[in-house]
């Protein structure tokens, strides 16, 4: 798994097979919403990581880290 800042092609963590990325952040104004960064993890998943990991969820901002 890899995580960027900018665009990435595809490739680009493996020379046998596809990479898949996702976007953290869904910008909705690029779809002619509100501009606001907005989290791109369905209630299902948050709910199944923070129970697993026994932390708290921080939808957008920093955390404690």
């Amino acid at each position: 798994m890899g995580v960027s800042r900018t665009l990435v092609e595809m490739k680009a963590g493996t020379h046998d097979r596809g990479t898949t990325y996702f976007p953290l952040y869904r910008y909705e104004s690029l779809l002619g919403g509100k501009v606001e960064r907005i989290h791109n993890l369905t209630a299902e998943f948050v709910e199944d990581w923070t129970d697993t990991t026994g932390t708290q969820f921080v939808p957008t901002g920093r955390g404690d880290g």
